[in-house]
């Protein structure tokens, strides 16, 4: 699917589930939004296969987690969201994420990954993937940001080259 230039998000995920593979999303007002105990596979098959979805140029996050919603991300690119708006390539607000491995979060406005109130969880082996590390890079503020009260479990990752800390 071609998701492009709509006055909302892309992709909705709320109070449900679902995989969200194959896709490009862009110049849209968010990329995809997980919210409200939903639920979703951003890049992964039903099959633990990689379904890489290109979200870019969107006007706040590329993906955005929030309020009881958990998402698994693997193998996407997520690149110049929130560029004019200072906001992130990955938003997760009250809420748990998992970045599995072979993303690349790139060249955003604000943090390449944001965790408020929630948990980040990155490469902990789940699906029996093989993935590579994910690649956080050249990100307006910092490359992963985690304040009041975030949980992050970090591993198997590159940061390099954010305008303000690796990560914070």
């Amino acid at each position: 699917n071609t998701i492009p230039d709509t006055s909302g998000d892309g992709i909705t995920v709320q109070g449900a589930s679902a995989t969200v593979v194959n896709n490009t999303i862009e110049s849209n007002k968010k990329g995809i939004s997980v919210v409200g105990s939903a639920s979703a596979r951003i890049g992964l098959t039903e099959g633990g296969q990689a379904g890489q979805n290109t979200i870019g140029d969107n006007e706040l996050e590329g993906i955005q987690v929030a309020n009881g919603g958990a998402v698994y991300i693997f193998a996407n690119i997520v690149q110049r969201n929130g560029l004019g708006t200072n906001r992130s390539g990955v938003g997760i607000y009250r809420a748990t994420g998992e970045l599995i491995g072979d993303n690349t979060i790139q060249g955003n406005g604000g943090h390449g990954v944001v965790v408020t109130q929630g948990a980040l969880y990155m490469s902990k082996g789940d699906f029996n993937i093989n993935a590579g590390p994910d690649l956080i890079t050249e990100n307006g503020y910092s490359g992963i940001f985690g304040w009041n009260g975030a949980s992050l479990d970090i591993r198997h990752l590159i940061v390099t080259d954010n305008s303000q800390n690796g990560i914070s």
